[in-house]
């Protein structure tokens, strides 16, 4: 586990930790800074299309490690550190020893993991109790009357629950693993103890279940993923270790390593039907079409959503390497050396670069500094409006967005795509001698165009501020 933990940090670039948040990131970092759990868990039901777990362990890792973007962001890394070891130390007692070493290098250099490990979001804590429960799935599959495996088992899978509602395509694959097993065998006592620890898992979530119907009824109000198409599932699907978000420059690499990937699970998968063995069906095939079944019935297709099958993949394009290299060393060896070179090429851009990131520090300093009684501040998109407020230190202002997402495109009836408008804007800001616009040209929202007397304009970075009165009568 130490070579893969390595592996990763080396990857790992060190700017990520400074940079200014992004919409994502404003609703998580911002959540730790609340006084109590209710609070936590009232913002996450009232913003977040995930579950609390990851919130409240922020909030309880903010109370010893501080509530700044850093700490949440290096709480994310320890979970990416802790899912790795974990991994590559499963990998090595139910591998050989070469292919633990293929199946941690995988895990630890894919660009999907890359992409998280130093974001102040859930997904590395998913890919962490993902690991959790393939871990005691399979050794429960080995040892069906591990009591403790069982109660891991049971533990693991509701907090993934808990932590990723798509957690549940995992949790489906292995009990149609393991009622098919049972059946098959006709070992009616294994179904006792394994209904057991699924009822646990649903009477833990059922906690949380009003919440999540309560989303389901508002979540189209304001979802940017419309319109989700067949060449997106595809493209998710295909760069399942890689990554969805290509490259440009970079195009030729990811084809490459992903038909690779696939190549190797294939080889992994046709290799084990020979031999009657469901090594492969059970960590990775059975979940990624149970997952893949879930994205399409709910129009997702981002591939932070693949982070449950990332393990498994890895798994599978060992076992890959492993029904190859007996009777062709030479191409398996090439192709792990393709696979794992291609990787970190990938990686290599966002290892030395630093890409532009909205100057959101230096434009709160600059508001506190010139703002006035009676003012007012819009924001550009409106869900802006939490980032900004993570930077702000100044006298009272009101700011006029979404605080909360419920409240503002459910409840208030805003659009997530046309609001504000000028009218919308106008109506808002009534009664405000003064009026501030931030406007993020990163955003497709439209630039409200008031009609007011415009005293000051200045970007910052891509930020663009204005400052508004309104004539003397």
């Amino acid at each position: 586990p130490r070579w893969s933990t390595l592996l990763l940090l080396l990857l790992t670039p060190p700017w990520p930790f400074g940079r200014a948040i992004w919409t994502d990131e404003a609703f998580p970092v911002s959540s730790p800074r609340h006084a109590s759990l209710a609070d936590v868990l009232e913002d996450v039901r009232k913003n977040e299309e995930t579950p609390p777990l990851s919130s409240v362990l922020a909030w309880l890792w903010a109370r010893v490690a501080g509530a700044s973007a850093e700490s949440i962001r290096a709480l994310s890394l320890l979970y990416a550190v802790l899912a790795v070891g974990l991994f590559t130390d499963y990998a090595q007692r139910a591998l050989s020893q070469t292919e633990a070493l293929i199946a941690g290098g995988i895990l630890a250099a894919s660009p999907l993991l890359g992409g998280y490990v130093l974001e102040a979001r859930a997904y590395t804590l998913t890919l962490l109790l993902t690991v959790c429960c393939v871990v005691l799935f399979e050794r429960l599959w080995g040892h069906p009357g591990d009591r403790i495996a069982l109660a891991g088992y049971a533990l693991a899978g509701a907090a993934l629950l808990l932590t990723s509602y798509l957690g549940v395509a995992l949790l489906v694959a292995h009990n149609m693993c393991w009622a098919g097993s049972a059946l098959w065998r006709r070992a009616w006592r294994r179904l006792l103890g394994w209904l057991g620890a699924q009822l646990f898992i649903a009477g833990v979530f059922l906690w949380w279940l009003p919440a999540l119907l309560g989303r389901l009824q508002i979540v189209l109000a304001f979802t940017p993923y419309k319109g989700v198409t067949p060449l997106n599932h595809a493209l998710a699907m295909v760069g399942v270790v890689m990554h969805g978000r290509v490259t440009s420059a970079w195009v030729i690499v990811w084809l490459v390593v992903s038909a690779l990937i696939w190549a190797l699970i294939i080889i992994a998968a046709a290799s084990e039907l020979q031999r009657r063995e469901t090594f492969v069906l059970r960590v990775f095939v059975l979940p990624a079409l149970v997952l893949l079944v879930t994205l399409v019935a709910i129009e997702a297709a981002a591939s932070r959503y693949l982070m449950t099958l990332l393990p498994g993949a890895s798994l599978a394009a060992a076992r890959g390497w492993r029904a190859l290299q007996p009777e062709r060393p030479r191409l398996a060896l090439a192709l792990i050396c393709v696979v794992l070179g291609g990787m970190l090429l990938y990686r290599l851009p966002a290892r030395l670069s630093q890409p532009p990131a909205p100057a959101w520090q230096p434009l709160a300093a600059y508001v506190a500094q010139h703002v006035a009684p009676g003012d007012r501040l819009i924001f550009q998109p409106p869900y802006d409006l939490r980032t900004f407020e993570y930077y702000y230190r100044g006298p009272g202002l009101p700011l006029l967005g979404a605080r909360h997402y419920d409240d503002f495109y459910y409840a208030d009836g805003y659009s997530f795509t046309d609001s504000w408008t000028a009218d919308e804007a106008l109506a808002a800001a009534e009664g405000a001698r003064r009026v501030w616009v931030v406007q993020n040209p990163g955003s497709a929202s439209p630039k409200p165009a008031l009609p007011l007397l415009l005293l000051d304009e200045r970007t910052f970075g891509a930020l663009a501020l204005r400052l508004y009165a309104r004539p003397a009568p």
